[in-house]
């Protein structure tokens, strides 16, 4: 029997968060405006209003940044698993011999930053399709992943039959 090996582990990138960083970090601003104006022309209690929506965008990018920090991946030699949770944490595994497909996608915004999202189609029971998103180097992750499939194929001997 083979032994498994790390081939590869990186976590998604923060660059797939750009838009609502720039946005929650906009929010203060305006409401730093609507306080000025609302201070002219109403009683409100503005300055709590505009701390309050500040706060709160502060928090939400702030849970964005956690939520993509905890989400990590790792290609072996025979499975990738996916990390991912802030407060519980749950693994996903899949067997490398059950994966059918493998897709590259990269949108305009992810080829500028150089990076992309694979999505893998399995015969896994629980996951038949997983996604590795926002990760650097994903044309080169994706040619390792069909490399290790064929190989755990051979080594298990498992033939994939074409479904019509």
């Amino acid at each position: 029997m083979n032994e498994e090996t790390k081939i590869w582990s990186d976590s998604q990138s923060q660059i797939v968060n750009l838009g609502t960083y720039i946005i929650c970090s906009l929010i203060p601003f305006i409401a730093v405006g609507a306080v000025l104006y609302l201070k002219l022309t109403s009683s409100v209690p503005a300055i709590s209003v505009a701390a309050g929506i500040g706060a709160i965008a502060i928090l939400y990018a702030l849970w964005c940044f956690l939520e993509t920090k905890s989400q990590y991946y790792e290609l072996t030699s025979q499975r990738l698993k996916s990390h991912n949770g802030v407060f519980s944490r749950k693994i996903e595994e899949l067997e490398l011999y059950r994966v059918r497909d493998t897709e590259l996608y990269q949108s305009f915004f992810e080829r500028i930053f150089g990076l992309g999202t694979i999505t893998i189609v399995s015969t896994d029971a629980t996951t038949p399709t997983s996604l590795i998103e926002g990760i650097k180097g994903a044309e080169e992750l994706r040619e390792q992943i069909r490399h290790y499939v064929e190989e755990c194929r051979a080594n298990k001997e498992v033939k994939m039959r074409e479904m019509e």
